[in-house]
Order: C-alpha cells, then structure tokens, then sequence
C-alpha cells in the first residue's frame, strides 16, 4: 500500500515580543497559529512571548508542531507552547535564522524586531504576508515591497485563514520558480 505524503511548509510568525504586543496582537496570532496547524504545516516563531507566544498557543491548541527558535542560551526562555526549542545564545542575530529556517513568514504587529526579520525575508525572496489591521510592523509594511529593486511584494492578508491561505499559495510559487532558476543555473554553467 501507498502512504500518501503532505508537503508540510515551516511557516514562521513574525511579530510582537511580549513587552509590546497587544492583546488584538495576541489574538490574531493566536488564530494564525490555529490556522497553520489546522493546515498541517510547522510553525516557527522566536520562540519567545507576545506573537510568538500567541502563535505557538494557537498552533499546540490545534495539534501543530511549534519550533522556537531563541536569542538566548536558556531553553527556559521559551514560552511554554514550543516543542522544540533552539536556543542560539547570539541574541537578535536569530532573526535571520527565523528567516532561513521558513518557507515562508507571516507578520503580525510587530516593532523594529520585526521589521529586521522582515528585511531579510525581503533580501532573501522569502515570501511574506502582513496580516492587515494586526497594527505596527505589519501594516505599515501590507502590500509594499521594501527598495527600489521591488524583490517580493509583502501581500496583505485580511484575517487568520487568508494569510495562511495566500503565503502557502506564495510558497508554492516561489519553489517553483527556485526550481526553475536551479535548472536554468545548472544549463548555464555546464562543462564542455
């Protein structure tokens, strides 16, 4: 018999830390994560409390799978609903591993931790969806792209479902056309 295999994307969930997230920015967060889980794709935050942790509790309500990925050295520093737990000890640096280590991101709220992470998705054609009305980071951002070279366009999302919905529907794009630029890479670089 045949297992069939569903592609799982790891989804990061960019915003708030808890000294600045709202409770309508916890709230949204919350059913971003549901939704992920819902979907049966992995969640990846900082691992941290606010967004992250609303996420994360979002994501372990639903039975999703929920990494932290830390600044600090202390796995203790996670927020309870993480399942697994990076602690990198390089601090804020972590924000590109957030970046690296997703398909693609979601940005709810968020300050200027935020806005780094989503300047390297942007440097790194990751694709982003800004979660409209979460506030901070994710509106001012909804809809722009971040230069002038116009790499990826951050797309608005209307609520929990339409984000998880559009930044899959973007994922799957942007493998296919990774795939494409590797093929062209490789013809235009043979050997004679």
């Amino acid at each position: 018999m045949k297992k069939s295999h569903k592609v799982r994307f790891q989804i990061g969930v960019m915003g708030s830390a808890g000294n600045i997230c709202t409770r309508k920015g916890y709230k949204y967060a919350y059913e971003v994560g549901k939704e992920i889980a819902k979907a049966g794709h992995i969640l990846i935050t900082g691992g941290g409390h606010g967004v992250m942790e609303g996420a994360s509790k979002g994501a372990h309500d639903f039975g999703g799978l929920v990494i932290g990925i830390l600044p600090g050295a202390m796995k203790e520093e996670a927020n309870k609903y993480c399942d697994i737990i990076i602690p990198t000890g390089i601090g804020f640096a972590r924000n590109l591993m957030n970046i690296q280590s997703s398909h693609g991101i979601i940005i709810v709220e968020g300050g200027v931790g935020t806005l780094t992470e989503a300047a390297y998705a942007y440097t790194n054609q990751t694709p982003a969806v800004a979660f409209v009305g979460s506030g901070g980071t994710a509106d001012k951002l909804a809809g722009k792209t971040m230069d002038v070279r116009e790499l990826e366009t951050i797309v608005p999302g209307f609520n929990a479902k339409d984000c998880v919905e559009k930044i899959v529907k973007l994922i799957k794009h942007h493998k296919v056309k990774l795939i494409k630029y590797t093929v062209d890479m490789k013809n235009n670089y043979k050997s004679d």
